[in-house]
């Protein structure tokens, strides 16, 4: 056993028994390298990487490559989900480096930590036009000694280059801009433009493969839809929900979607199963059913969260972070099925069956079968349907797992618990509310440390590291949600707690943006701004979103002119990369459409909120109280009757107040 024997990550664990002398990150190692003047190597992954289970099987676990290691360096490994800080500026010294990146990531840095220079997978003999692993550690080490000027010379050039990269695409220079009408439709109409450029028409989603689900660019044409009556937007946006669910990536037995499809046809994934895809779709299809009532967003919607809580919830009410692609050592093999095993285990409504899932004999992945819904418009039984997958979800039970990360992060908790709500609104089951109050009841409770400070991850009763700004955003996000479906005001209050710790520890007042690590963070070499969103939504983003929603719940006018200024700032990289700053798309339709908001007062106001929310409401926060004398601005002067008022207000003129939610609908339209 090495020292990551003692770690909880189960990442870090599943290296505990490398013969390399790993070290997680911390001053032990750190002062190692100081004192023997050896460079640091640094090697990034997570516990579902198939390539990370790869490199570990052919180097890692290699006494003589480990000797090598060993004796040259200091190793490091890095769970990528339990310090996304150090990834991040490991990955961009990598990607300046290389032209791209990836996982697993290996670094390697000068005793004071500054990358100097790094890469990904690397072979145990040279292949795929790469070095081997051994040959790396040996130029390396040579190099280190022999050269060290060249060495540092080359770690000072990256840094360099990576402060002067910190803030990406945002523009400084927004003085004086005009604030009138920036963000209204011919800026919404030109991301339209852009994101239409590069729809799949045959398969939905954007470009080929491999291909992502790129949610938040869905609830873009979702909200742009519903703001301006644009068909394609909404043709686009269910063909990409529907081609998911039908498809490859989405399990079709035991519900959840796959991390991405490696084809552009969804048939084939990549297997693992992560928590933040399946909140985020979960999240934008709950609004595809508010928007359309299609029973079939419907029914992807149940599966998925029954898989959630079946597999991915804890007895405290975390949700756990992943599921791995590979069991027995073989990526899929507990999803793909042999067609004679389908055959035995399937007699009546077998025809039905076959041509309803693609199933065939010499199969459509690895002489195996990905069950696909090739036909979703055929007529077919549904109760057999049904009976014939269980009885399948019965025999695959009896497989060989693929291993569980049970580690509990604070973000992505977060972002699920905003998708239970969502869903609650959306499908009204009163489940989804009970689980989305204890989660975020949950993480308030384990995850804080101290007032408004928390930490990032949990697992086996051990919660560990600061948590970063996008964790802070993300549970901003959540109580802002939470709030709207039980509308207890200390959910409210605590977003504005958190909000203000945010602005003490985070924010960056030259250029309005906010650092992803806390000004008391001392090891790492550099912080940097999180800009673009990618498999998750920036936190910069979030918390842009964030500060529109609370300046209207709270009325506070500084945090939306903050989330403006930071919304100018990336303005002109968003009409041109729509993809790249998709929930900043968002955002600015948000602010272009004008947000209003509704407050409800009286002895059934929740229970008007809750209805009125059933529908697709576009950009809008509700409030609701039952009673006299809470503290919020919304509330004062307003009548609370026996059947509650409605009152709704947009760009500070309200309407006449009404009874119904069928009034109040017809208003908002």
């Amino acid at each position: 056993m090495n020292r990551l024997a003692q770690e909880t990550s189960p990442y870090l664990l599943q290296h505990a028994q490398n013969p390399v002398d790993w070290y997680p990150w911390g001053v032990e190692a750190f002062e190692k390298a100081e004192k023997e003047n050896k460079p640091i190597l640094v090697s990034i992954g997570y516990s579902t990487c198939h390539w990370c289970h790869v490199m570990e099987r052919e180097s890692f676990e290699n006494e003589d490559t480990a000797a090598l290691m060993n004796e040259y360096f200091v190793c490091i490994k890095v769970d990528r989900e339990e310090r996304p800080d150090v990834d991040q500026i490991y990955m961009e010294a990598v990607q300046i480096l290389n032209g791209n990146g990836g996982w697993p990531l290996n670094c390697f840095l000068l005793p004071d930590r500054r990358p100097f220079f790094g890469g990904t997978y690397y072979p145990p003999v040279p292949s795929y036009q790469r070095p081997s692993w051994n040959q790396v550690l040996i130029n390396i080490s040579r190099a280190f000694r022999e050269q060290p000027e060249t060495v540092v010379g080359q770690a000072e050039k990256l840094m360099a280059h990576m402060q002067k990269n910190a803030g990406g695409f945002i523009q400084n220079n927004i003085e004086g801009t005009s604030r009138e009408n920036i963000f209204g439709y011919e800026l919404s109409a030109q991301i339209f433009d852009h994101l239409k450029s590069r729809f799949d028409q045959q398969y939905g989603g954007f470009g080929g493969a491999p291909k992502f689900p790129a949610t938040m660019s869905i609830q873009f044409l979702l909200a742009f839809h519903h703001l301006n009556g644009n068909p394609d937007a909404l043709h686009h946006a269910l063909l990409s929900l529907d081609k998911m669910s039908e498809g490859g990536i989405y399990d079709q037995i035991g519900g959840g979607f796959s991390r991405y499809a490696t084809d552009s046809a969804w048939l084939v994934p990549h297997f693992e199963k992560m928590l933040y895809d399946n909140a985020l779709l979960v999240t934008v299809l709950s609004e595809a059913y508010s928007l359309t009532g299609a029973a079939r967003f419907r029914e992807t919607i149940i599966e998925t969260l029954e898989w959630v809580n079946r597999e991915m919830t804890s007895e405290e009410g975390g949700f756990y972070s992943a599921m791995d692609a590979d069991s027995e050592g073989v990526e899929g093999k507990f999803y793909v099925w042999d067609y004679a095993e389908i055959r035995a285990n399937i007699q009546n409504g077998w025809e039905e069956f076959v041509q309803y899932f693609g199933v065939s004999e010499e199969g459509n992945w690895e002489e195996t079968n990905i069950l696909h819904k090739a036909m979703p418009g055929m007529t077919v039984d549904r109760a057999l349907l049904k009976q014939n997958m269980n009885r399948l979800f019965n025999i695959r039970a009896k497989r060989v797992h693929p291993s569980l990360d049970d580690k509990i992060l604070l973000s992505w908790n977060a972002l699920m618990c905003t998708a239970y709500c969502r869903a609650y609104l959306s499908l009204q089951v009163d489940d989804y509310k009970k689980f989305a109050q204890k989660n975020i009841d949950f993480l308030l409770q384990r995850f804080t440390v101290w007032g408004a400070e928390m930490n990032h991850t949990y697992r086996a009763g051990v919660c560990r590291y600061h948590a970063n700004l996008e964790d802070y955003a993300f549970v901003i996000e959540a109580l802002i949600n939470v709030y709207q479906i039980v509308f207890d005001h200390r959910y409210l209050q605590k977003a504005a707690a958190l909000t203000k710790y945010v602005f003490d520890h985070f924010h960056d007042k030259e250029n309005g943006m906010f650092f992803f690590s806390a000004e008391n963070q001392k090891d790492l070499v550099l912080r940097q701004k999180e800009v673009y969103d990618a498999a998750v939504p920036s936190a910069n983003s979030t918390m842009a979103l964030n500060l529109l929603k609370l300046s209207h719940l709270l009325e506070n006018s500084e945090y939306e002119e903050v989330a403006t200024n930071m919304l100018l700032s990336v303005k002109d990289a968003a009409g041109r990369f729509p993809t790249s700053f998709s929930k900043w798309t968002l955002a600015m339709l948000w602010v272009g459409s004008g947000i209003r908001e509704i407050v409800i007062t009286g002895k059934n106001a929740a229970e008007k909120a809750i209805r009125l929310q059933q529908n697709f409401l576009g950009p809008c926060v509700v409030l609701a109280a039952t009673r006299e004398g809470i503290e919020n601005p919304h509330f004062k002067g307003k009548m609370f009757e026996e059947d509650a008022n409605i009152y709704i207000c947009v760009n500070q003129s309200c309407k006449a107040p009404v009874k119904t939610v069928e009034e109040a609908w017809s208003v908002l339209q």
